[in-house]
Formats: C-alpha cells, sequence, structure tokens
C-alpha cells in the first residue's frame, strides 16, 4: 500500500491515506520502511533460509540437521534450498505483484510471466523427493499459470486490443510442451 500512489488535482496522495501527500517527507519515512521490507522479504529472507539450510543441512550433528529438517524434508539432498525458492516464488505472486502496474494488463502479465519462471524451473529441476509431491505441486502451478492466463482473457480492455489472447498463446507455446515432458 506505500506504493500505491494516486494523483488528483495534480498532486498525489496515498491511496490508504489521502491525508499524506506522495511528495513530503512523512510519505519519505513510510517509503523507506516499505522498501526495507520489500528487500527483507524479497531478498535478504530467502538468501538466510538458504545459508542456513545449507549450514544445517550438511551439519554433522543430528541435532543440526534436526533444525531444519522442516525445510529440508520434502526435497532432494541436492535441493534442501528449495523452501527459500518456493517463498520467492509465494512473494512475487502475493506481495510484488500488487506494485507492478497496477489494475493493468501488465500485472497480469507479471504474474503469469513469474508463474511460468517457477513452472519451469520445477519441471527442469523436479527438486521432491516423492514423485506425489512433485506432481502435485506441478498440477498446482499449472492450475495457477492457467488462472492468470484466462485474467488476461477477460481483463477489461480496448476491443482491438489482443494483449490478453497474445499472452495465452505464448503460455501455450511454453507450457505444454513442458508439461507433456514432466
Amino acid at each position: 500500500e506505500a506504493f500505491d500512489c494516486v494523483e488528483l488535482l495534480g498532486k498525489k496522495y496515498l491511496r490508504v491515506d489521502p491525508a499524506i501527500r506522495c511528495d513530503d517527507d512523512e510519505y519519505r519515512l513510510i517509503l523507506t520502511i516499505a522498501s526495507g521490507g520489500v528487500l527483507f522479504g524479497c531478498v535478504l529472507a530467502p538468501l538466510l533460509i538458504i545459508w542456513h539450510t545449507t549450514r544445517k543441512h550438511a551439519s554433522l550433528e543430528r541435532v543440526s540437521r534436526a533444525r531444519v529438517a522442516l525445510l529440508t524434508y520434502s526435497y532432494q539432498d541436492k535441493f534442501h534450498y528449495w523452501e527459500a525458492v518456493d517463498l520467492t516464488r509465494k512473494l512475487l505472486l502475493t506481495s510484488v505483484v500488487l506494485l507492478v502496474g497496477p489494475d493493468t494488463i501488465l500485472q497480469l502479465w507479471f504474474a503469469a510471466a513469474t508463474g511460468l519462471t517457477f513452472l519451469v524451473l520445477h519441471i527442469g529441476f523436479a527438486p521432491y523427493q516423492d514423485e506425489a509431491s512433485g506432481l502435485i505441486q506441478l498440477a498446482a502451478l499449472v492450475q495457477l499459470e492457467f488462472t492468470y492466463v484466462t485474467g488476461a482473457l477477460f481483463f477489461d480492455r480496448k476491443p482491438k486490443e489482443l494483449q490478453g489472447e497474445a499472452l495465452l498463446v505464448a503460455n501455450c507455446l511454453v507450457v505444454l510442451p513442458l508439461v507433456v515432458t514432466g
């Protein structure tokens, strides 16, 4: 919400609190705090999880390995960090997507491209130990991608614009061969 300013009579105001102008010092403080939160949540937290699981997962001490087992037990040993990858996907698709072109087709394109990227990563690496878990995750990722593409098709836009249809075609050209191969 801190990044969402709206223009009114030539001045920008914070949408959730119109008493705050987007060009004053109070807003700059809010923006700094929100930017720090995005940096921590989307970059530093996943890196910390990777560092922690790598360090503890390879430990010779059983207690150390047990401390990260909750984050690593579902994945093959070489993909012990995959929980951080999945958390990054979730953060991108629940938080960052709100910042990218709010209420535009660009937002749907961002969601579809992010979803497609993680779908390709999942198919390419197959990180789960259990095949059933991998198939369930594959089904969930395909369903999410289908939702984003369908949203783009029904997005309210001018009748002659074909961005939604282009997104559908682009996704089909990538997803269908991957799903069949996967």
